[in-house]
């Protein structure tokens, strides 16, 4: 049966985490602690070891959000793709060292440029 806000607003922390399940490999974990986060259990590609994606915090990310991503990863794995590794790739394509790395690039190039400009200028 799929979850309702009400099932999850009415959901109490207990002595052990436990999980309300949404089906097709989504639940919200619940911690001692009130922390709730998404989570989609999942079967990788390449061994087909379970395996788990964290989705996110809730309630930070809704419950429509948490179904979107479950259709994203779900549309990777039709592909042949592990989702975990697929979507973390992705977010640590803009840490701070490959942004300033890539700023620093650019600007090392536009500066390049730009000496090799002034010294046709002078010539």
């Amino acid at each position: 049966m799929p979850l309702t806000h009400a099932k999850i607003k009415n959901a109490k922390p207990q002595e052990r985490d436990y999980k309300l399940g949404d089906g097709e490999g989504l639940y919200l974990l619940i911690k001692r602690t009130d922390k709730r986060s998404w989570r989609m259990k999942y079967r990788r590609p390449s061994d087909k070891k379970e395996d788990t994606y964290v989705i996110g915090p809730y309630p930070a990310i809704s419950l429509a959000e948490a179904r979107e991503a479950r259709a994203d990863a779900k549309r990777l794995l039709r592909n042949g793709e592990d989702p975990k590794r697929t979507l973390k790739t992705a977010t640590q394509d803009n840490t701070l060292r490959n942004v300033a790395t890539r700023y620093l690039n650019s600007q090392r190039n536009m500066r390049d440029d730009t000496r090799a400009l002034h010294t046709l200028e002078l010539g």
